[in-house]
Protein backbone atom coordinates (compact mmCIF):
# COMPACT_ATOMS: atom_id res chain seq x y z
CA UNK A 1 0.00 0.00 0.00
CA UNK A 2 1.43 3.37 -1.06
CA UNK A 3 2.18 5.82 1.73
CA UNK A 4 0.02 8.95 1.68
CA UNK A 5 2.07 12.15 1.96
CA UNK A 6 0.17 15.16 3.29
CA UNK A 7 1.53 18.47 2.00
CA UNK A 8 0.58 21.40 4.20
CA UNK A 9 0.65 24.93 2.84
CA UNK A 10 3.08 27.46 4.24
CA UNK A 11 1.36 29.98 6.47
CA UNK A 12 4.39 32.02 7.62
CA UNK A 13 7.45 32.69 5.48
CA UNK A 14 10.16 35.16 6.44
CA UNK A 15 13.67 35.53 5.06
CA UNK A 16 16.66 37.47 6.41
CA UNK A 17 14.63 39.53 8.88
CA UNK A 18 16.84 41.98 10.82
CA UNK A 19 15.99 44.61 13.43
CA UNK A 20 18.09 47.17 15.28
CA UNK A 21 17.17 49.42 18.19
CA UNK A 22 18.83 52.68 19.12
CA UNK A 23 20.62 52.81 22.47
CA UNK A 24 19.39 55.44 24.90
CA UNK A 25 21.89 58.30 25.36
CA UNK A 26 23.77 58.68 28.61
CA UNK A 27 22.58 61.94 30.14
CA UNK A 28 24.90 64.24 32.06
CA UNK A 29 24.41 64.14 35.85
CA UNK A 30 23.37 67.81 35.78
CA UNK A 31 20.53 66.97 33.36
CA UNK A 32 19.32 64.07 35.50
CA UNK A 33 19.34 66.25 38.63
CA UNK A 34 17.44 69.05 36.91
CA UNK A 35 20.30 71.55 36.83
CA UNK A 36 21.08 71.22 33.11
CA UNK A 37 22.29 74.31 31.27
CA UNK A 38 21.05 75.04 27.72
CA UNK A 39 24.58 74.32 26.47
CA UNK A 40 24.41 70.80 27.97
CA UNK A 41 21.05 70.28 26.25
CA UNK A 42 22.54 71.44 22.95
CA UNK A 43 25.48 69.06 23.30
CA UNK A 44 23.09 66.16 23.94
CA UNK A 45 21.02 67.13 20.89
CA UNK A 46 24.18 67.06 18.74
CA UNK A 47 25.15 63.68 20.16
CA UNK A 48 21.79 62.28 19.05
CA UNK A 49 23.13 62.13 15.51
CA UNK A 50 25.73 59.59 16.64
CA UNK A 51 23.54 57.07 18.43
CA UNK A 52 24.76 53.51 18.80
CA UNK A 53 22.50 50.70 17.62
CA UNK A 54 21.94 47.23 19.04
CA UNK A 55 21.14 44.36 16.66
CA UNK A 56 18.21 42.46 18.16
CA UNK A 57 17.43 40.25 15.14
CA UNK A 58 20.14 39.22 12.70
CA UNK A 59 19.01 37.67 9.38
CA UNK A 60 16.31 35.42 10.81
CA UNK A 61 14.53 33.08 8.38
CA UNK A 62 11.75 30.63 9.19
CA UNK A 63 8.65 28.93 7.85
CA UNK A 64 5.56 27.62 9.63
CA UNK A 65 2.96 25.36 8.04
CA UNK A 66 -0.77 25.09 8.40
CA UNK A 67 -1.84 23.66 11.79
CA UNK A 68 1.78 23.36 12.93
CA UNK A 69 2.87 24.06 16.50
CA UNK A 70 6.34 25.61 16.18
CA UNK A 71 8.48 26.29 19.23
CA UNK A 72 11.03 29.09 19.50
CA UNK A 73 13.42 28.74 22.43
CA UNK A 74 16.21 30.98 23.63
CA UNK A 75 17.62 32.79 26.66
CA UNK A 76 16.24 36.15 27.74
CA UNK A 77 17.28 38.81 25.23
CA UNK A 78 17.58 36.35 22.32
CA UNK A 79 15.08 38.32 20.21
CA UNK A 80 11.96 36.14 20.55
CA UNK A 81 9.56 38.94 21.54
CA UNK A 82 10.87 41.28 18.82
CA UNK A 83 10.36 38.55 16.23
CA UNK A 84 6.77 38.04 17.40
CA UNK A 85 6.07 41.77 17.24
CA UNK A 86 7.25 41.84 13.62
CA UNK A 87 5.13 38.80 12.74
CA UNK A 88 2.07 40.45 14.29
CA UNK A 89 2.47 43.78 12.48
CA UNK A 90 3.47 45.72 15.62
CA UNK A 91 7.01 46.41 14.35
CA UNK A 92 8.59 46.71 10.90
CA UNK A 93 11.84 44.86 10.07
CA UNK A 94 14.83 47.00 9.04
CA UNK A 95 15.88 44.38 6.48
CA UNK A 96 14.47 41.22 4.95
CA UNK A 97 11.00 40.35 3.79
CA UNK A 98 8.24 37.87 4.38
CA UNK A 99 4.55 37.17 4.39
CA UNK A 100 1.78 35.63 6.45
CA UNK A 101 -0.89 33.96 4.31
CA UNK A 102 0.39 36.00 1.37
CA UNK A 103 0.17 39.31 3.28
CA UNK A 104 3.40 41.33 3.21
CA UNK A 105 4.85 42.07 6.65
CA UNK A 106 5.30 45.76 5.82
CA UNK A 107 2.78 46.69 3.12
CA UNK A 108 -0.11 44.71 4.63
CA UNK A 109 0.61 45.14 8.35
CA UNK A 110 -2.94 46.30 9.11
CA UNK A 111 -4.46 43.20 7.46
CA UNK A 112 -1.93 41.00 9.29
CA UNK A 113 -3.29 42.24 12.61
CA UNK A 114 -6.64 40.67 11.68
CA UNK A 115 -5.19 37.21 10.93
CA UNK A 116 -2.64 37.04 13.75
CA UNK A 117 -3.46 36.90 17.45
CA UNK A 118 -0.55 37.63 19.80
CA UNK A 119 -0.66 36.85 23.52
CA UNK A 120 2.17 38.37 25.55
CA UNK A 121 3.63 37.37 28.90
CA UNK A 122 1.55 39.85 30.90
CA UNK A 123 -1.50 39.92 28.62
CA UNK A 124 -3.77 39.66 31.66
CA UNK A 125 -2.74 43.23 32.59
CA UNK A 126 -5.05 44.41 29.79
CA UNK A 127 -8.07 43.12 31.71
CA UNK A 128 -10.07 45.40 34.00
CA UNK A 129 -9.24 44.25 37.51
CA UNK A 130 -12.45 45.56 39.08
CA UNK A 131 -14.65 43.71 36.60
CA UNK A 132 -15.55 40.07 37.02
CA UNK A 133 -14.15 37.28 34.84
CA UNK A 134 -17.39 37.07 32.84
CA UNK A 135 -17.71 40.86 32.47
CA UNK A 136 -14.18 41.07 31.05
CA UNK A 137 -14.84 38.33 28.50
CA UNK A 138 -18.17 39.88 27.49
CA UNK A 139 -16.37 43.20 27.00
CA UNK A 140 -13.75 41.56 24.74
CA UNK A 141 -16.47 39.80 22.75
CA UNK A 142 -18.34 43.08 22.18
CA UNK A 143 -15.16 44.82 20.99
CA UNK A 144 -14.55 42.09 18.40
CA UNK A 145 -18.20 42.21 17.30
CA UNK A 146 -18.05 46.01 16.99
CA UNK A 147 -14.91 45.59 14.80
CA UNK A 148 -16.76 43.26 12.45
CA UNK A 149 -15.13 40.07 13.72
CA UNK A 150 -17.59 37.28 14.40
CA UNK A 151 -16.91 35.32 17.62
CA UNK A 152 -16.67 31.53 17.23
CA UNK A 153 -17.62 30.79 20.85
CA UNK A 154 -19.84 32.39 23.45
CA UNK A 155 -18.51 33.44 26.83
CA UNK A 156 -19.94 30.41 28.68
CA UNK A 157 -18.17 28.01 26.31
CA UNK A 158 -14.88 29.84 26.80
CA UNK A 159 -15.24 29.70 30.58
CA UNK A 160 -15.93 25.96 30.32
CA UNK A 161 -12.74 25.37 28.30
CA UNK A 162 -10.68 27.51 30.67
CA UNK A 163 -12.16 25.70 33.67
CA UNK A 164 -13.16 29.07 35.17
CA UNK A 165 -16.89 28.45 35.58
CA UNK A 166 -16.60 28.55 39.36
CA UNK A 167 -14.81 31.93 39.15
CA UNK A 168 -17.35 33.53 36.85
CA UNK A 169 -18.28 36.33 39.27
CA UNK A 170 -14.85 36.82 40.83
CA UNK A 171 -12.90 40.02 40.25
CA UNK A 172 -9.83 39.58 38.04
CA UNK A 173 -7.56 41.12 40.69
CA UNK A 174 -8.37 38.19 43.01
CA UNK A 175 -7.29 35.50 40.54
CA UNK A 176 -3.97 33.67 40.87
CA UNK A 177 -1.26 34.20 38.24
CA UNK A 178 -2.07 30.81 36.67
CA UNK A 179 -5.77 31.65 36.32
CA UNK A 180 -4.95 35.08 34.90
CA UNK A 181 -2.68 33.51 32.30
CA UNK A 182 -5.45 31.08 31.34
CA UNK A 183 -7.82 34.02 31.07
CA UNK A 184 -5.38 35.69 28.65
CA UNK A 185 -5.94 32.77 26.26
CA UNK A 186 -9.61 33.77 26.09
CA UNK A 187 -8.74 36.15 23.24
CA UNK A 188 -7.71 33.13 21.16
CA UNK A 189 -10.79 31.13 22.11
CA UNK A 190 -13.41 33.81 21.46
CA UNK A 191 -12.38 34.50 17.85
CA UNK A 192 -10.63 32.51 15.15
CA UNK A 193 -7.36 33.68 13.62
CA UNK A 194 -5.25 31.44 11.35
CA UNK A 195 -2.09 32.28 13.34
CA UNK A 196 -1.52 32.53 17.10
CA UNK A 197 1.70 33.81 18.67
CA UNK A 198 2.18 32.85 22.33
CA UNK A 199 5.07 34.78 23.89
CA UNK A 200 6.31 32.99 27.04
CA UNK A 201 2.82 31.72 28.01
CA UNK A 202 4.19 29.51 30.83
CA UNK A 203 6.44 32.05 32.55
CA UNK A 204 5.94 32.10 36.32
CA UNK A 205 3.35 29.31 36.38
CA UNK A 206 3.29 26.22 38.57
CA UNK A 207 3.40 22.70 37.10
CA UNK A 208 -0.37 22.18 37.26
CA UNK A 209 -1.12 25.50 35.49
CA UNK A 210 1.45 24.68 32.79
CA UNK A 211 -0.22 21.31 32.19
CA UNK A 212 -3.68 22.89 31.90
CA UNK A 213 -2.49 25.54 29.44
CA UNK A 214 -0.75 22.90 27.33
CA UNK A 215 -3.97 20.90 27.05
CA UNK A 216 -5.90 23.98 25.88
CA UNK A 217 -3.21 24.84 23.30
CA UNK A 218 -2.91 21.31 21.94
CA UNK A 219 -6.49 20.04 22.06
CA UNK A 220 -8.54 23.19 21.47
CA UNK A 221 -6.45 25.75 19.58
CA UNK A 222 -4.52 23.28 17.43
CA UNK A 223 -6.72 20.19 16.94
CA UNK A 224 -10.18 21.73 17.19
CA UNK A 225 -9.62 25.23 15.74
CA UNK A 226 -6.90 24.15 13.28
CA UNK A 227 -4.70 27.17 13.97
CA UNK A 228 -0.97 27.60 13.32
CA UNK A 229 0.72 28.29 16.64
CA UNK A 230 4.14 29.72 17.44
CA UNK A 231 5.23 29.43 21.08
CA UNK A 232 8.29 31.13 22.54
CA UNK A 233 9.94 30.04 25.76
CA UNK A 234 13.26 30.29 27.58
CA UNK A 235 12.93 26.65 28.66
CA UNK A 236 12.74 23.69 26.30
CA UNK A 237 11.02 21.49 28.87
CA UNK A 238 7.91 23.68 28.70
CA UNK A 239 7.25 23.05 25.01
CA UNK A 240 9.09 19.87 24.03
CA UNK A 241 5.93 17.73 24.13
CA UNK A 242 3.84 20.32 22.26
CA UNK A 243 5.88 21.16 19.18
CA UNK A 244 6.67 19.33 15.97
CA UNK A 245 9.77 21.45 15.44
CA UNK A 246 11.77 23.70 17.74
CA UNK A 247 13.95 26.64 16.63
CA UNK A 248 16.72 27.68 19.00
CA UNK A 249 17.57 31.40 19.13
CA UNK A 250 20.59 33.13 20.62
CA UNK A 251 21.81 36.72 20.23
CA UNK A 252 19.24 37.51 17.56
CA UNK A 253 19.95 34.48 15.38
CA UNK A 254 18.33 31.09 14.90
CA UNK A 255 21.22 28.74 15.49
CA UNK A 256 19.42 25.44 15.02
CA UNK A 257 16.19 23.80 13.94
CA UNK A 258 15.59 20.54 15.77
CA UNK A 259 13.10 17.69 15.70
CA UNK A 260 12.40 14.75 17.99
CA UNK A 261 14.61 12.55 15.79
CA UNK A 262 17.55 14.91 16.18
CA UNK A 263 17.22 14.84 19.96
CA UNK A 264 17.29 11.03 19.87
CA UNK A 265 20.51 11.15 17.82
CA UNK A 266 21.99 13.58 20.34
CA UNK A 267 21.12 11.23 23.22
CA UNK A 268 22.94 8.37 21.50
CA UNK A 269 26.16 10.39 21.19
CA UNK A 270 26.29 11.96 24.64
CA UNK A 271 25.63 11.26 28.30
CA UNK A 272 25.34 13.37 31.45
CA UNK A 273 26.94 13.00 34.87
CA UNK A 274 25.42 15.24 37.53
CA UNK A 275 26.93 15.55 40.98
CA UNK A 276 26.66 17.84 43.98
CA UNK A 277 29.89 18.55 45.80
CA UNK A 278 31.53 20.69 48.47
CA UNK A 279 34.66 22.62 47.61
CA UNK A 280 36.23 25.49 45.69
CA UNK A 281 34.85 25.77 42.17
CA UNK A 282 38.16 26.04 40.26
CA UNK A 283 39.74 23.16 42.17
CA UNK A 284 36.76 20.84 41.65
CA UNK A 285 36.56 21.75 37.97
CA UNK A 286 40.23 20.89 37.42
CA UNK A 287 39.75 17.55 39.17
CA UNK A 288 36.72 16.74 36.98
CA UNK A 289 38.78 17.51 33.88
CA UNK A 290 41.40 15.04 35.07
CA UNK A 291 38.74 12.38 35.73
CA UNK A 292 36.88 12.66 32.41
CA UNK A 293 39.66 14.03 30.19
CA UNK A 294 38.82 14.58 26.52
CA UNK A 295 35.32 13.15 26.99
CA UNK A 296 34.09 16.47 28.44
CA UNK A 297 32.01 18.53 26.01
CA UNK A 298 31.01 21.20 28.51
CA UNK A 299 30.46 21.66 32.24
CA UNK A 300 27.42 23.50 33.55
CA UNK A 301 27.30 24.46 37.22
CA UNK A 302 25.02 25.94 39.88
CA UNK A 303 26.78 27.66 42.78
CA UNK A 304 25.14 27.71 46.20
CA UNK A 305 26.22 29.27 49.52
CA UNK A 306 28.80 27.56 51.72
CA UNK A 307 30.86 26.20 48.77
CA UNK A 308 28.08 23.81 47.66
CA UNK A 309 28.12 23.32 43.87
CA UNK A 310 26.10 21.21 41.44
CA UNK A 311 28.00 20.20 38.30
CA UNK A 312 26.21 18.89 35.22
CA UNK A 313 28.85 17.42 32.90
CA UNK A 314 28.03 16.58 29.27
CA UNK A 315 30.30 13.78 28.04
CA UNK A 316 30.88 11.85 24.85
CA UNK A 317 28.97 8.64 25.50
CA UNK A 318 30.94 5.98 27.34
CA UNK A 319 29.91 3.25 29.74
CA UNK A 320 30.59 4.57 33.24
CA UNK A 321 29.44 2.50 36.19
CA UNK A 322 28.52 4.28 39.40
CA UNK A 323 31.14 2.31 41.32
CA UNK A 324 33.81 3.35 38.82
CA UNK A 325 32.85 7.02 39.19
CA UNK A 326 32.82 6.77 42.98
CA UNK A 327 36.35 5.32 42.94
CA UNK A 328 37.55 8.21 40.76
CA UNK A 329 35.91 10.82 43.00
CA UNK A 330 37.46 9.18 46.06
CA UNK A 331 40.87 9.10 44.37
CA UNK A 332 40.79 12.87 43.81
CA UNK A 333 39.31 13.52 47.27
CA UNK A 334 36.07 15.08 45.99
CA UNK A 335 33.39 15.33 48.68
CA UNK A 336 30.05 14.68 46.99
CA UNK A 337 26.45 14.69 48.24
CA UNK A 338 24.98 12.78 45.31
CA UNK A 339 25.96 11.56 41.85
CA UNK A 340 23.77 10.49 38.93
CA UNK A 341 24.42 9.16 35.41
CA UNK A 342 21.64 9.80 32.88
CA UNK A 343 20.76 10.47 29.25
CA UNK A 344 20.82 14.13 28.14
CA UNK A 345 17.54 16.03 27.95
CA UNK A 346 16.47 18.89 25.68
CA UNK A 347 17.91 21.45 28.09
CA UNK A 348 21.34 19.85 27.61
CA UNK A 349 20.99 20.09 23.84
CA UNK A 350 20.03 23.75 24.16
CA UNK A 351 22.99 24.56 26.44
CA UNK A 352 25.29 22.55 24.16
CA UNK A 353 24.37 24.67 21.13
CA UNK A 354 24.56 27.96 23.02
CA UNK A 355 27.92 27.24 24.63
CA UNK A 356 29.62 25.69 21.60
CA UNK A 357 28.02 27.77 18.84
CA UNK A 358 27.99 24.64 16.67
CA UNK A 359 24.42 25.29 15.53
CA UNK A 360 25.30 28.48 13.61
CA UNK A 361 26.98 26.65 10.70
CA UNK A 362 24.05 24.27 10.48
CA UNK A 363 21.64 27.22 10.36
CA UNK A 364 23.62 28.93 7.58
CA UNK A 365 23.10 25.84 5.40
CA UNK A 366 19.39 25.89 6.24
CA UNK A 367 19.10 29.63 5.49
CA UNK A 368 20.92 29.40 2.14
CA UNK A 369 18.55 26.67 0.97
CA UNK A 370 15.50 28.64 2.10
CA UNK A 371 13.31 30.27 -0.53
CA UNK A 372 9.94 31.99 -0.44
CA UNK A 373 7.11 30.53 -2.45
CA UNK A 374 5.98 32.55 -5.44
CA UNK A 375 2.44 32.93 -4.10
Amino acid sequence: MAEVVVIRRKVIEVYNISKKFRKSPKLEPSVILGRGHWIVALINAIKEKNYEYVTVLNKVSLTAHENEILGIVGPNGAGKTTLFKILSGMLFPDEGYGNILGLDLVKDFQEIKRVVNIIGTCEWLTFYEDLSVKENLEFIQKIYTFSGIKPIRDVDSVLEILNLKERISEKVRKLSSGMRQKLALAKCLIIYTPVILLDEPFRGLDILSVKELKEIIKNTLSKEDNETILISSHKLSYIEDLCERILIMNKGRIISSISVEKIKEFSKKFMVVELEVYGIYSEILNKLKKIFGQSIVYVFSFKYPYTRIVFRVLLARKEYSISELLDKLSKYNIRYLYIEVEDPVLEDYFTYLIKTGIGEEEYEDYRESFSLSEN
